[in-house]
């Protein structure tokens, strides 16, 4: 009896609730059951928690790990990326710096190409130019040959005038000295005493006559020789009245035994001018003119000078 009421024995749980409490009695059999299968589901609870836990943490460690293969796949990748737009940047560089390289040298030939069709143009317009003046200059050319032309066809006709002057100077020298030159008859005669030796009839011996002796009728003209000034006129011993003339170039002429002189002292006269007449004054035998021509003061044979 006494093991049947200590089984039974329990205790009185009372839950309160505001302002009402519920009393009711708890069995210690139906407590302890109840705690183991508190207990038991604890445990249970606890172990499908720890291996839920142990899943996640398996599942965190392959996260983890999965995180850490794609941490280092990512870095790689990152690594490699750098890599490739390193490659890329210094690549893109080169690029610019051939695109640059491209631009100075497209520049450089534009340039170039410009400078070269600055100059076609100059060469153009110079070549323009130079064919301006050298039409201009074909056209002073051509002048200046016409006008050479001109001059030489002057220069002939001037070379030719020339000559032609220096021809009629040298006729009108030769003419002037012929002028000075004794080259003509003093008077129409005939000679009568040569030139020379001879008896003479006055004085009736033999000595030098210096001229000639032209017999021609009284008061006939005698002309002058040659042209020349009167240096002597007048009566001369022996001679008679005379007259003398200087041709110059050391030639005299001399007319005695005149019957009358025509000219003075000084006088200028012509070739073939009248200086006197015929006469026989001085020593002489008849009318007559005696004429002689005297070289440097010496007389020579007049026949020469005829």
């Amino acid at each position: 009896m006494a093991g049947k009421s200590g089984i039974s024995k329990g205790f009185v749980v009372k839950l309160i609730f505001r302002d009402h409490s519920i009393n009711f009695r708890v069995n210690l059999f139906t407590v302890s059951l109840m705690l183991f299968m508190f207990g038991f589901l604890a445990f249970g609870i606890n172990s499908w928690y720890e291996n839920k836990v142990n899943n996640y943490n398996c599942h965190i460690s392959e996260l983890e790990k999965s995180n850490l293969q794609y941490r280092n796949a990512l870095a790689l990748k990152e690594r490699e990326n750098q890599q490739i737009i390193t490659l890329a940047q210094n690549r893109f560089e080169e690029l610019c710096n051939q695109i640059e390289d491209q631009d100075n040298a497209i520049k450089k030939i534009n340039k170039t190409v410009g400078k070269k069709n600055s100059s076609r143009k100059s060469l153009r317009g110079a070549r323009l130019g130079v064919r301006h003046v050298s039409l201009d200059l074909k056209l002073k050319y051509k002048s200046l040959i016409d006008i050479v032309s001109d001059r030489n066809t002057d220069i002939t006709k001037l070379k030719a005038a020339a000559k032609k002057y220096r021809q009629s100077l040298e006729a009108e020298r030769k003419a002037l000295v012929m002028s000075k030159v004794p080259s003509m008859w003093p008077v129409r005669g005939e000679i009568s005493s040569d030139f020379g030796s001879r008896f003479h009839p006055v004085y009736g011996y033999s000595r030098f006559h210096s001229g000639l002796d032209i017999a021609a009728p009284s008061g006939l003209p005698i002309v002058a020789t040659a042209a020349g000034n009167v240096t002597y006129s007048g009566w001369m011993q022996g001679y008679g009245y005379a007259v003398e003339v200087d041709h110059g170039n050391g030639l005299k002429t001399l007319y005695a035994h005149c019957s009358q002189v025509l000219v003075q002292n000084g006088q200028y006269v012509q070739a073939g001018q009248k200086v006197a007449l015929v006469g026989s004054t001085g020593v002489s035998t008849g009318p007559h003119c005696h004429y002689e021509v005297l070289k440097n003061g010496n007389p020579v044979n007049p026949i020469p000078y005829l």
